[in-house]
């Protein structure tokens, strides 16, 4: 997609299936919310094509609005209302809306659900937002960094929300700076960066690794000569998965040195991967 922004998109592409959840990352400036806000249709495309619901958001805003829910980080209400009152009159502007009250009580609004919107917290704020954005029963939800400012616990209720509306089927595409919360929760994740797509896959295939990486407790650099097949980084050994032995042989040799496993893995942190993706982009 060409948006004709020189200060943002300037070319992303991704695919999401129904039932997975999408997530963009990238730097301050890259694009994220443009990319976004194009895909609603609240930006014209210069070239490329942008569809959603095999509709042209553009050319059929209704038919796309019906089907699409969204919070923005440019999002509002009216200082005087309420959670209660706004979730109700957004209501009426659906035919089958969802019941605001099991909204309010599925994102723990319950206690601020008569409080004006002036005296709401940020993550008050931001839960009423995604309530919003859910009450249209959307087969497609579109989340501008939905965790943000939102303590741990209301953190906790919309990853958990989340994982309920991509096990009905749901199709999500969100963005965010966390890149732990996007490892928890994300099935394909897109990396941009100065307003092009530099990465993009399934969580899983991304950060699939050959080795396993064994964290200790300690700098290994002085602990002599690895176990057979593996190699010392720092506090890390690395050997190759695919040895069923290795593993049998590195814990003997740390063991041996009376120095503590940490952690076993056999693949990358998204963290790990989403850096490489912009120092290659930046080179």
């Amino acid at each position: 997609m060409d948006f004709g922004d020189t200060t943002a998109v300037t070319d992303v592409s991704f695919e999401l299936a129904f039932g997975e959840v999408l997530t963009i990352l990238g730097p301050n400036g890259a694009g994220k919310t443009t990319s976004l806000t194009t895909l609603l249709g609240f930006r014209r495309p210069t070239a490329g094509l942008v569809e959603l619901h095999g509709l042209n958001p553009v050319a059929h805003p209704t038919q796309v609005s019906e089907l699409t829910g969204a919070m923005l980080q440019d999002g509002g209400v009216w200082a005087p209302m309420s959670p209660a009152q706004v979730i109700a009159l957004t209501a009426s502007y659906y035919r089958h809306p969802r019941r605001g009250t099991d909204l309010v009580e599925r994102l723990a609004l319950g206690s601020v659900a008569n409080t004006p919107w002036r005296r709401l917290s940020g993550g008050e704020k931001q839960r009423t937002l995604l309530a919003l954005a859910l009450l249209g029963q959307p087969s497609v939800l579109i989340l501008d960094e939905p965790t943000s400012g939102v303590d741990p616990e209301g953190r906790d209720v919309i990853r958990e929300l989340i994982r309920e509306e991509t096990a009905l089927g749901r199709a999500i595409v969100l963005t965010t700076h966390e890149l732990d919360e996007a490892e928890r929760i994300s099935d394909r994740v897109c990396v941009i960066a100065q307003g092009r797509t530099v990465l993009s896959g399934r969580l899983a295939d991304l950060t699939h690794s050959t080795d396993v990486v064994i964290s200790a407790d300690s700098d290994l650099s002085r602990a002599g000569e690895p176990p057979l097949g593996g190699r010392i980084s720092g506090s890390t050994l690395i050997g190759p998965a695919h040895d069923a032995d290795f593993l049998a042989r590195a814990t003997a040799w740390l063991a041996d040195r009376r120095i503590n496993v940490q952690s076993i893995s056999s693949s990358h942190s998204l963290e790990s991967v989403y850096r490489r993706a912009l120092e290659g982009e930046s080179r």
